[in-house]
């Protein structure tokens, strides 16, 4: 939208937009994008990748002379980035006694109080139903054993 799209949106509504935003974030992506060290190295270099360099040297990011593309809207980029830079510096006006009022005090944090749990009764197992029978019932001896001699 920065790069393709501004000329269509209008600069006022472009910057109403950003200034919906984050300041801190609009400040270093647009600090960035219209840079001009950047723009004519590093920028061009990345959209000469994908587009023609006559569309990007020309329509994208346009030269300081022609004032087309992103150097059209140059100078106004650069007054936003002075509105966004100063809503990002604290102000100094303020007097000891509001300094004093907004310096922020550590947190009170929660302290952890063990539960107040009850314990569980020990349950009682049932009887069985039917007893097992303990018993071994073994088999007889086999009568052929007692009649082999050795």
């Amino acid at each position: 939208l920065t790069m393709f799209r501004i000329a269509e949106l209008t600069f006022p509504e472009f910057k109403a937009l950003i200034k919906s935003q984050e300041p801190h974030k609009m400040h270093v992506f647009l600090k960035f994008l219209y840079n001009k060290d950047t723009m004519k190295t590093w920028l061009r270099d990345q959209l000469l990748t994908i587009y023609d360099y006559t569309y990007v040297d020309e329509e994208l990011i346009g030269l300081e002379t022609n004032k087309r593309g992103m150097h059209r809207f140059l100078e106004p980029m650069l007054e936003l980035l002075s509105d966004l830079d100063s809503l990002l510096r604290p102000k100094t006006s303020a007097s000891k006694e509001e300094q004093t009022k907004n310096v922020k005090t550590s947190p009170t944090f929660t302290k952890p109080q063990p539960f107040n749990l009850t314990q569980p009764k020990p349950r009682k197992l049932p009887e069985p139903d039917h007893k097992l029978s303990t018993e071994y019932k073994a088999r007889p001896i086999p009568e052929s054993l007692f009649q082999t001699n050795l």
